[in-house]
């Protein structure tokens, strides 16, 4: 006699008739049993590309939309990306594998071989789910496959359609925040978080000028730059005690926290496309990778007519208090810190959509100023509270020579 668990065929019928009222609830669910199938030929209906990546949206030659997306990378040598050889866009797509799955391991699949492609149409070769050296094929491109989410799970898009659980969903989003940093592990690499830094705001200061530059009329553009180089040689000179004690902080963390990266599944915050390029930017402070999510909903939130500037600081304040204090790290120098690192990625996220992003969409330069707002929002604010120490802290500060050299700087940038 057959039992409940027996293979017969009416239990085959109600398991999959449940499979498809399972689909039917949540499409956006893989079921667990069922084995990803990618290779063949796929026509691109849609893509979105950025000046080193291109993500394709496919469907097959009877026209029907895949599960599942494509992220490849492209040939692009800039300041912040070195992607020119098949070398390094392999090795960036099988490390971003690996990463991207430490965030959102139920959406990445693996990896195809590129076979053939136009700009209509493109052949991937068997799935890997588990790259390695023994199935990989050094003359081939290859894509990252991930599942396909509902644009409107987007967390910028969901807070466009703000509600009263605003406040509460945000609470949830620094609550798992804080839990994936927590897990996080600690850099191979050794790097000294103030060396690090440092370095990072060379390579800012240069395309914070370019942006700015490119932005502004010349009178205004220098007197922007003036300002931002004041005030960030003032932050380092008495900030780096502060940063330099956040050693042990330094996790590899997602780098990009970005609301258009977070994706809402059920109740799930799923936080996508990484940093899998550079290791100084997202071998980070946990407080660096969360200032960058901070930064991003202040612009998000302030772009909504129906919520006022108080309203917008409240949800802020409520955000940044549920996550310091599940992380511990409620207290003075951390709330510092974190002020400088919102102006630090307020200054990062201007200048790529300015000078790379606004390439493939226009509207992202309009974007880029509004970063900038924020940024010097964040850099005064930061003045103020750095202002309110004790002045034997800041005996060694020496305006002069910080005007000086930032008049230097821009002679030389010009």
């Amino acid at each position: 006699m057959a039992g409940p668990h027996t293979i017969t065929k009416h239990n085959l019928a109600r398991k999959n008739t449940s499979v498809r009222l399972q689909r039917r609830r949540n499409p956006q669910v893989e079921i667990q049993n069922k084995e990803p199938y990618v290779e063949g030929k796929y026509f691109i209906y849609k893509r979105y590309e950025s000046s080193a990546t291109s993500v394709l949206f496919l469907q097959s030659e009877q026209g029907k939309k895949c599960f599942f997306c494509a992220k490849t990378w492209l040939p692009c040598t800039n300041e912040v990306y070195l992607t020119n050889t098949l070398d390094k866009r392999r090795q960036y797509t099988i490390e971003g594998l690996a990463y991207n799955r430490q965030f959102a391991h139920n959406i990445y699949l693996g990896i195809a071989p590129i076979t053939q492609q136009d700009n209509k149409t493109i052949t991937l070769g068997k799935l890997i789910k588990h790259p390695d050296s023994t199935n990989i094929d050094l003359s081939a491109e290859y894509v990252t496959i991930m599942k396909e989410l509902k644009q409107s799970s987007r967390l910028d898009l969901q807070l466009q359609r703000r509600n009263s659980e605003t406040n509460i969903g945000l609470q949830r989003l620094a609550i798992q925040i804080a839990r994936m940093h927590k897990g996080l592990t600690t850099p191979l690499q050794n790097q000294n978080i103030l060396e690090t830094t440092k370095k990072k705001w060379h390579l800012n200061q240069q395309c914070l000028h370019r942006a700015i530059k490119k932005s502004f009329p010349p009178f205004l553009a220098i007197l922007l730059y003036y300002i931002f180089y004041i005030l960030m040689s003032f932050m380092h000179k008495t900030c780096s005690k502060d940063i330099q004690q956040r050693q042990g902080k330094v996790k590899r963390c997602h780098g990009d926290l970005k609301t258009n990266n977070i994706w809402i599944v059920g109740k799930q915050f799923n936080a996508l496309d990484c940093v899998d390029f550079q290791p100084d930017f997202c071998n980070i402070d946990t407080l660096s990778d969360v200032a960058m999510l901070t930064m991003d909903l202040e612009v998000q939130l302030s772009q909504q007519s129906n919520l006022s500037k108080r309203e917008v600081r409240s949800l802020l304040n409520t955000f940044i208090e549920v996550y310091l204090n599940a992380m511990g790290e409620n207290n003075a120098p951390s709330r510092l810190l974190l002020e400088y690192y919102l102006t630090e990625k307020a200054i990062v996220c201007a200048y790529m959509c300015i000078l790379f992003d606004s390439e493939y969409d226009a509207n992202l330069l309009e974007q880029g100023k509004k970063y900038l707002k924020t940024a010097l929002s964040h850099a005064g604010l930061l003045f103020i509270c750095i202002a309110k120490k004790p002045l034997k802290q800041l005996a060694s500060i020496t305006w002069f020579n910080i005007l000086n050299k930032s008049l230097a700087h821009s002679a030389h940038m010009s």
